[in-house]
């Protein structure tokens, strides 16, 4: 077997490096279930969320904001703290 000098040695570990860590990714990947099935969805579906931004703001927004999270419109929402 030829002798390798030091920059071919890395290049070879790197790049094995590269390939077992993508070969691995790749497997984790395939087992790995998605966001939707972990919610109870089917594998490739497409999934919304609603943000309601700026609770705290003003008693009309903070009105229409926990009615929408109420009635499930909305499914995440942030509180703007001191806003006046």
């Amino acid at each position: 077997m030829p002798k390798l000098r030091r920059s071919q040695m890395r290049t070879a570990c790197s790049s094995a490096f590269f390939l077992v860590f993508l070969g691995g990714t790749a497997f984790l990947n395939a087992q790995t279930p998605t966001l939707a099935e972990r919610l109870g969805y089917p594998k490739g579906a497409k999934l919304l969320n609603i943000h309601a931004d700026d609770l705290g703001m003003d008693h009309s927004i903070d009105q229409a904001s926990f009615e929408a999270i109420e009635n499930h419109l909305v499914s995440s929402a942030s509180a703007m703290v001191p806003c006046r």
